[in-house]
């Protein structure tokens, strides 16, 4: 897509999503950036306030996302990391907005680790019972993600010539994603 002057914020981030940007990611990768730019990057940017891209905007667009804290850290990271790949995207074709990059500086996530809750073995057994008396037997994937650690999306994919059941092997090499088709065929 040719590059345009234009210096409305909301259209320059709205023509990246729509420019190359699908074919040098990966389909799942795109929708995260598509997701996040249409909930925290556009709507910011549709403003009054912050229609033109300038130094006033992205710091307001860096404090918003920093008060989001009902959002995890790392997804704050996250928002920035798109945020400033878009930014560098479009200062690549409008040499004008290079400046701005200096202002995005992306937060250094800590490293203090909140304790992730397990269940109680009451909990462990409540499960499993559950499972053993359901009528269905697509409930027994719960266990399997439940003693292996594996993600519903490597559930998903596994097939029978995953399992050795002779060595009591289980082979996880796939996962499964459901992604918006941005291509609008099939």
């Amino acid at each position: 897509m040719p590059a345009t002057p234009c210096d409305n914020a909301a259209i320059l981030f709205e023509n990246w999503l729509k420019g190359d940007l699908y074919s040098r990611l990966k389909p799942s990768t795109y929708e995260s950036y598509f997701r996040c730019t249409q909930k925290y990057i556009l709507p910011h940017f549709r403003k009054p306030e912050n229609t033109q891209l300038s130094e006033q905007s992205i710091v307001r667009f860096l404090k918003a996302v920093n008060e989001k804290t009902a959002l995890s850290e790392i997804y704050r990271k996250k928002i920035l990391s798109i945020f400033k790949t878009s930014l560098r995207d479009i200062s690549q074709s409008q040499t004008q907005f290079t400046c701005l990059l200096q202002y995005v500086a992306l937060p250094k996530t800590s490293t203090y680790q909140k304790e992730i809750p397990v269940f109680s073995v009451k909990e462990q057994r409540s499960i499993e019972h559950a499972v053993h008396c359901s009528k269905d037997k697509r409930a027994f994937g719960l266990m399997l993600c439940f003693y292996t650690g594996i993600r519903i999306g490597e559930l998903c994919a596994l097939k029978w010539s995953d399992f050795d059941l002779e060595a009591g092997v289980m082979s996880v090499s796939r996962t499964v994603s459901r992604i918006q088709n941005f291509k609008g065929s099939g």
